[in-house]
C-alpha cells in the first residue's frame, strides 16, 4: 500500500503559490482577503512584528486579486474564502496588481540604496513592458516609461514611476489598479542607521503619495 507522503514544514517560504503547490502545511487565513475587500479605506497600513506573516499575506493577495493569463483559481477552491459569497469570489484574479517588496533596501549610503530602488522599480516595469507599445501613454509617458524600464530616468521620473505604472495599467486593462508594497520602512530604517534620512525621505515620500493620495487609478493600497 502506498504511504501518503507526509506534509512539510514551509520554513523561509513566503510566497503562497509555492507553499499551495508543495502542498505543505499552512494556517487558513484567507478571510483576510474578505476583511481587505470590505474595508472602506483605500490604503490599508499594517505594522507587526517580524516573521508574523506580513509577506506571505501579502502574496497570498496578489495571487487572488491579480489578471493574469493563468489560472489561479486551484490556489483557494478548497479555501475558506471559496465558501463566502459570490461578492468575495468574483474578485479572484479581475484587477491587475503591482507588487514591491524593499526588504533588501539597506545600503550604508544612499547612492547605493538609490541604486538599488531603481533597480527594483525598472525590474518591476520590466513585468510590463507590454504597456511601452501600448497607446495608453502620452510621448512623454512613453519616453519616461522607457527609461525607467531601462534604469536610465532621473530621480523626479523614478519618484513617479508608480502612479505612472499605476495610470498605465488602469488604462489599458480598464480596471483600477491594487497597489502591494511590503516593508516600505526598510530603506528609512537603514537611512537612519547610516545617515542619510533627509534623502531617503524625500525619495520615499514623493514615491508613495504620488501613487497612495489621490491616486484615480487606485482600487485598493495595502502596504506592511
Amino acid at each position: 500500500m502506498e504511504k501518503t507522503r507526509k506534509k512539510g514544514m514551509p520554513i523561509g517560504i513566503s510566497d503562497y503559490k509555492k507553499i499551495i503547490d508543495r502542498n505543505t502545511y499552512y494556517v487558513d487565513k484567507t478571510l483576510f482577503i474578505k476583511d481587505i475587500i470590505n474595508d472602506e479605506s483605500e490604503v490599508l497600513v499594517f505594522t507587526r512584528p517580524r516573521r508574523f506573516g506580513k509577506t506571505l499575506n501579502l502574496s497570498m493577495l496578489y495571487y487572488y486579486f491579480n489578471k493574469s493569463d493563468e489560472d489561479n483559481s486551484y490556489l483557494f477552491k478548497d479555501k475558506k474564502i471559496f465558501q463566502q459569497e459570490e461578492i468575495y469570489t468574483s474578485e479572484l484574479g479581475k484587477y491587475p496588481v503591482i507588487y514591491l517588496t524593499f526588504k533588501d533596501i539597506k545600503q550604508r549610503t544612499w547612492e547605493y540604496c538609490y541604486n538599488m530602488l531603481k533597480s527594483d522599480i525598472s525590474s518591476l516595469f520590466i513585468k510590463y513592458r507590454y504597456l511601452k507599445d501600448s497607446e495608453v501613454l502620452f510621448d512623454t509617458e512613453k519616453q519616461d516609461f522607457i527609461d525607467i524600464l531601462k534604469g536610465k530616468a532621473d530621480i523626479v521620473a523614478y519618484s513617479k514611476s508608480l502612479k505612472i505604472l499605476s495610470s498605465a495599467l488602469e488604462q489599458y486593462h480598464k480596471q483600477k489598479v491594487i497597489i502591494l508594497i511590503d516593508e516600505y520602512d526598510t530603506p528609512l530604517n537603514a537611512a537612519h542607521t547610516n545617515d542619510y534620512q533627509r534623502e531617503a525621505v524625500d525619495f520615499m515620500r514623493g514615491l508613495l503619495s504620488g501613487v497612495f493620495k489621490d491616486n484615480n487609478s487606485l482600487k485598493k493600497g495595502v502596504i506592511t
